[in-house]
């Protein structure tokens, strides 16, 4: 499985506040089957640069890859970022070192207090043009213009975006799953991933999310998911093996 949403880099954002709680979630999410994470701490561009949070991603991710329980793992951890959308991205030369480790995919949050579907879309689209790049939707199930209106979805999948849903919609109330489950079998949701942030308040969840979504909707529905999800990866342009030697990487930054 690819987990392509995750906040496990120790002391950097809303995620594990030591070392020894990243490695833990790693070993998680190695353990319900996870083996390759793609680590997308918060992006704000209004109060830190690109260069800047690109440097404090990799120091993390290095020290991380260096305590020897996590060599025992066999997990790929992949760089990336969860960018705040703002206009202000449209000022920056490149956005390339946001984006998934070797491709063109970013994850995009739209800020929480959006209320306006057609200013938000069109800033994506801005974003997509200027900088030729595909936008993962974060965590849609947020917002009410996807909510009260799923054809908006659609309308960002027919743009060439990818759209996010958190797998604890399908195992938490019933209303958020039972809307997500709708939105999945309609063809509005292109991938699910954990959002994880901690061990305990926001752990792991995707093997139960699929688990879930297959006792609903079957193999297919769960099969579609992993693949797009690993189609968003490459594979051979991960930061390192966590069995490798850590200094190593495939990606110049």
């Amino acid at each position: 499985m690819v987990d392509i949403h995750s906040h496990i880099l120790f002391n950097f954002d809303d995620g594990p506040e030591t070392i020894g709680e990243s490695v833990h979630i790693i070993r998680m999410l190695e353990h319900t089957g996870v083996k390759h994470i793609v680590l997308t701490p918060h992006f704000y561009p209004s109060f830190i640069s690109v260069r800047e949070f690109a440097l404090k991603r990799e120091n993390r991710t290095r020290t991380i890859l260096g305590i020897p329980d996590t060599k025992k793992t066999d997990v790929s951890l992949y760089f990336g970022a969860e960018v705040h959308m703002e206009k202000s991205l449209l000022e920056m030369d490149s956005l390339k070192e946001l984006c998934f480790s070797g491709t063109n995919n970013i994850l995009l949050e739209i800020p929480s207090a959006s209320t306006d579907f057609n200013s938000s879309a069109s800033l994506i689209e801005k974003i997509m043009t200027s900088f030729n790049i595909v936008p993962i939707i974060a965590h849609v199930e947020r917002y009410v213009f996807f909510r009260k209106k799923p054809e908006n979805l659609r309308y960002l999948i027919d743009m060439g975006c990818f759209v996010q849903c958190n797998a604890s919609c399908f195992i938490t109330s019933f209303l958020r799953k039972n809307w997500a489950l709708k939105a999945l079998n309609n063809g509005l949701i292109s991938v699910i991933a954990s959002d994880c942030h901690s061990i305990n308040l926001r752990p792991p969840n995707l093997t139960e999310a699929y688990k879930s979504i297959e006792s609903k909707l079957g193999t297919d529905a769960v099969r579609c998911l992993k693949n797009n999800a690993y189609s968003l990866i490459n594979k051979d342009a991960c930061f390192a093996r966590t069995k490798a030697d850590p200094i190593k990487s495939t990606r110049t930054l």
